[in-house]
């Protein structure tokens, strides 16, 4: 039989955000922790930055692939997330909470 444990901490909430994406590159809220949970509903690139980052289609970013929760790392705090769909003809959800 094969088991899968998954384990998460709850916090105090506000740290969630839900960011929806289309067509266009759109950007995260200034992160503080230094990690995120993220779970995305459509293939999706992603890239961080510190003013104004744009993820881009052509392959130059980390694609996420939908349906799967990812653990992200490797920002300062201030720094964004940028996601843009892979297909531009798609729109869907990002889902984001910090420090977990």
């Amino acid at each position: 039989m094969h088991m899968t444990e998954l384990s998460l901490c709850v916090d105090e909430g506000g740290k969630s955000y839900r960011i929806p994406i289309g067509n266009a590159s759109v950007m995260s809220p200034a992160l503080d922790a230094p990690s995120a949970l993220v779970t995305v509903d459509v293939n999706t690139y992603v890239r961080k930055g510190k003013t104004a980052p744009a993820a881009d289609r052509t392959g130059k970013d980390i694609l996420l692939l939908a349906g799967n929760q990812y653990r992200l790392y490797g920002w300062k705090p201030g720094e964004r997330l940028a996601f843009a769909t892979q297909d531009a003809s798609v729109s869907g959800v990002v889902h984001l909470t910090e420090g977990v």
